[in-house]
């Protein structure tokens, strides 16, 4: 058995806990036919529920690492056949895998191209897509022609078997890590996250793929496999370019007085990774090389910081000013992560959507395991407060404009600050702690 031994009393009440989490996650099966004109808020609610249970378990330690593993693998199973309402992701997804199967080139191709007009009639894609191709690599072009194959309809049911299958199996490899780092005791917070339950199971999205990658180069750099540790992220960084930046966190912790054998195992593996994908990609024909900037350019959402510089700067110094926070949260990185490798990938992660002009929810899906292995008030109000931009989804759904309101932005801010204080705070009374017990025994010597 994992964990520590229960009182009788504890372990009821985590039986019950248990159960309400699971009863609130079938909740979702409602929504839509209960809700179709507010699901978006109803949504939230069932997140908001979902959040309460996973705190409460994780502050009663109620329930030991097995038992929220298996709670955790039915939550995400029981929603693979919800449907999907908060987002057109996986709509797209399949849209760019029917267009890589009928021979055409996604990284090119727009849904609204003549060419494609028969292929649009026969698959769904969104139109607020229309005009823009696939902004996504070519690792994750080739899971979304395998579910393609199967059709419209079944497809969305084989990317969510694909989707969830990955957030189980990152369960599997968190628990291992948790036990290796000694964390079992927040392992909670990532068996119950309610943003990667919800952001698979319900929004499909590929983030929790790219989520498993990540954490299982973690275990191979642990394991000291440094070649397959970049190799993974190369990986990772072909299905989603994301991750890539979580080199940087471990080169930081193999040390940067001077160059290392490890340093060099680590980037080639992550460049022959890169380059037998894209590679491959190139010379099937695909211009798969540049799809960033067509992303940058159309999208603007949910970023606090990012408002915060339109808001005082224009054009190109806005980028200049994005880059320069960039490095200089990077440097920060680096530091952290030679002192503590799992606060230097959590650093590093949140260091990237804090400057990014975009943070969806499911982007901080990567950072959910980091958050439980280390976990801040910063971070745990970050999480909790970033699925507040699903309120969009009511008027899209009453008036058909998607017009997202500023309100969830300014809360995420404040939660920022709230947490943040929260953490120095109880950094300052646990170092007061220390010194009056230092000088406690200091007095007590003489």
């Amino acid at each position: 058995m994992f964990g520590a031994i229960y009182s009788k009393q504890d372990l009821t009440s985590g039986y019950w806990l248990s159960a309400a989490f699971l009863a609130v996650a079938g909740f979702v099966y409602l929504i839509s036919p209960l809700f179709p004109s507010a699901n978006g808020s109803a949504y939230l609610i069932a997140h908001g529920l979902m959040t309460v249970i996973m705190l409460v378990v994780w502050q009663g330690n109620s329930l030991n690492l097995n038992t929220l593993l298996w709670v955790g693998i039915t939550a995400r199973i029981l929603l693979i056949g919800t449907p999907v309402f908060t987002t057109h992701d996986v709509e797209r997804y399949l849209w760019d895998g029917a267009v890589v199967l009928q021979g055409f080139d996604p990284f090119v191709t727009s849904p609204d191209d003549p060419l494609v007009a028969d292929l649009r009639a026969y698959w769904p894609t969104p139109e607020e897509n229309a005009k823009y191709p696939t902004i996504y690599p070519p690792g994750s072009l080739l899971l979304f022609a395998f579910s393609a194959l199967f059709g419209p309809t079944v497809g969305i049911y084989v990317w969510k078997l694909i989707v969830v299958g990955a957030g189980v199996a990152t369960l599997f490899v968190a628990a291992n890590l948790f036990k290796r780092l000694d964390v079992e005791r927040h392992f909670a917070l990532i068996a119950l996250s309610p943003l990667l339950i919800l952001e698979s199971g319900v929004g499909g999205h590929i983030d929790s793929v790219t989520a498993l990658m990540v954490l299982l180069s973690v275990q191979f750099f642990m394991d000291k496999r440094f070649g397959l540790a970049g190799a993974v992220i190369g990986l990772a960084t072909s299905v989603k370019l994301f991750p890539i930046i979580f080199l940087a966190p471990m080169i930081g912790n193999l040390g940067l007085a001077r160059l290392k054998r490890q340093h060099l195992v680590l980037v080639f593996g992550a460049l022959v990774s890169i380059a037998l994908i894209y590679g491959s990609a190139l010379l099937a024909g695909y211009e798969s090389v540049g799809v960033l900037g067509t992303f940058l350019k159309k999208w603007r959402f949910g970023s606090p910081l990012h408002l915060l510089i339109e808001g005082y700067f224009e054009g190109n110094h806005q980028i200049i000013v994005s880059i320069g926070l960039a490095i200089f949260l990077t440097i920060g990185v680096l530091v952290i992560a030679h002192r503590d490798f799992a606060s230097g990938m959590l650093a590093m992660g949140a260091a990237l959507f804090l400057v990014s002009p975009v943070v969806y929810p499911w982007y901080l899906m990567m950072l959910v395991p980091f958050a439980a292995m280390r976990p801040s008030a910063f971070m745990l109000v970050w999480l909790s407060l970033v699925p507040l931009s699903y309120e969009v989804i009511d008027r899209y759904n009453d008036i058909g404009i998607w017009a997202p309101l500023l309100w969830p932005v300014y809360m995420v801010a404040i939660g920022w600050v709230v947490g943040g204080l929260l953490d120095a705070t109880r950094q300052f009374l646990g170092r007061s702690s220390l010194t009056a017990l230092k000088t406690t025994r200091m007095l007590s010597r003489v």
